[in-house]
């Protein structure tokens, strides 16, 4: 396949729809955000540090022709573990602010594998500097580290010089993507079968079964073909030696653990612990997760006062067994209006973790159009990326929301 170049000019948000195509809006955002990620991979690049784009960045300047074909709600990069810190620092200098502040240097990136910022005031850009490819422990045993590094092809975007996986990794990633999230959109879909048509007839299926099957994740592999209904695009042959790889008990707890494994803290605990072949790594997480250090405890818990750590972590163990009874308090709401200095409007956010399944508002009796809603329900947010969905007149979490994160509703039928 001949790498695409992607001129983060292309798109302009003052273009024409003649330019844009039908989705001025769509191509505006992505042109936008590939503009942070040029930023950012210049910047690493002055520092000596090489940055990957995945999933969608990589899509979009690759096999996406137009900058609104393939919407983007965030940023996903690679880095080398020990390069990190570098990348944050890039990140704070383009104005980064941390959305998981909890998550720290002491846990990240021994145990976690990505971190979340967001970029920009007005239009906020969300960018994701991940240190691996797959989120669950088990597979910093069976992947190595440089396995994609090694694999990875050149890339240009804008001024940017940066890399992308090799077709092969690339259709593992999506496919196990879909695997881990327990579903496939049609997005995702479209995804690997606009990959597929462009690598399919220089792709090394061998390769990909070889580098599925040692890095224990076959059975992985075929799910996601599975969920995303593409078996027609991959070989016979090669279908039947994924079926056939070699399959442990671990690799199929892994399978039904992953999806939503971030809904439950303990079934993540449980599912890392049971999962992860190296006896160390699994129990350096639990006692990370247990015991936390004082700078991940200080980010956690925002108040000082004579004894502050005892009562954070006392907090910390208490928190869980009181979630139960917040229904119960009205001084705690679900949801909330928010606002801040940064010139946005106020949204309706969520007030506290919620559970995907949750309800976290009524609408009334009388609610025929969601745009036009009374009190704090009137900042309802609308996205084609929906955080709620109307069940009755409930509104109901379609993933795990935490503190701030906006409440939007799709108007779609």
């Amino acid at each position: 396949m001949r790498p695409h170049t992607l001129s983060v000019r292309d798109a302009s948000p003052h273009g024409s729809a003649t330019s844009l195509g039908p989705d001025i809006g769509v191509g505006s955002r992505n042109a936008l955000m590939m503009r942070v990620l040029e930023r950012f991979a210049i910047g690493c690049a002055q520092r000596g540090v090489e940055v990957m784009a995945l999933k969608g960045a990589a899509l979009l300047a690759t096999v996406y022709r137009r900058p609104d074909e393939r919407p983007m709600r965030d940023i996903d990069v690679l880095v080398r573990p020990a390069d990190l810190p570098v990348a944050v620092e890039v990140l704070g200098e383009m104005g980064g602010e941390p959305l998981e502040p909890w998550v720290t240097p002491d846990f990240c990136p021994r145990y976690y594998n990505e971190l979340e910022y967001r970029v920009g005031d007005l239009e906020p850009v969300l960018i994701e500097p991940h240190v691996r490819p797959f989120r669950p422990l088990r597979l910093q045993s069976t992947v190595p580290d440089e396995a994609w590094w090694d694999a990875s092809v050149p890339m240009r975007v804008g001024r940017a010089e940066l890399r992308r996986p090799s077709d092969e990794h690339m259709l593992l990633h999506l496919l196990a993507h879909v695997a881990m999230h327990g579903g496939c959109g049609e997005r995702w879909r479209r995804d690997i079968t606009r990959w597929n048509d462009a690598t399919g007839a220089s792709l090394d299926w061998k390769r990909l079964v070889h580098d599925a099957q040692a890095w224990r994740l076959a059975p992985t592999i075929v799910r996601g073909v599975e969920l995303a209904g593409v078996a027609d695009l991959i070989p016979r042959d090669s279908r039947q030696a994924l079926r056939a790889s070699p399959c442990n008990w671990r690799d199929r707890l892994m399978l039904r653990w992953a999806p939503g494994d971030h809904a439950s803290p303990l079934k993540h605990l449980l599912g890392t612990l049971l999962t992860t072949p190296d006896p160390r790594r699994a129990l350096g997480f639990a006692a990370a997760i247990a015991i936390p250090g004082r700078d991940h405890m200080a980010r956690w818990y925002p108040h000082r006062h004579p004894g502050w750590l005892a009562t954070a972590h006392a907090w910390r163990v208490a928190r869980p067994l009181a979630r139960p009874l917040a229904r119960l308090w009205p001084w705690k709401p679900a949801v909330e209006v928010m606002a801040d200095d940064s010139g946005q409007p106020p949204a309706l956010c969520a007030n506290r973790p919620v559970t995907p399944g949750t309800p976290v508002a009524t609408l009334p009796a009388d609610a025929g159009d969601l745009t036009r809603l009374p009190g704090p329900l009137a900042h309802l947010g609308v996205s084609d990326m929906p955080t709620v969905r109307v069940v009755g007149r409930k509104l109901v979490a379609l993933r795990q929301l935490r503190h701030g994160d906006p409440v939007t509703v799709s108007l779609a039928a």
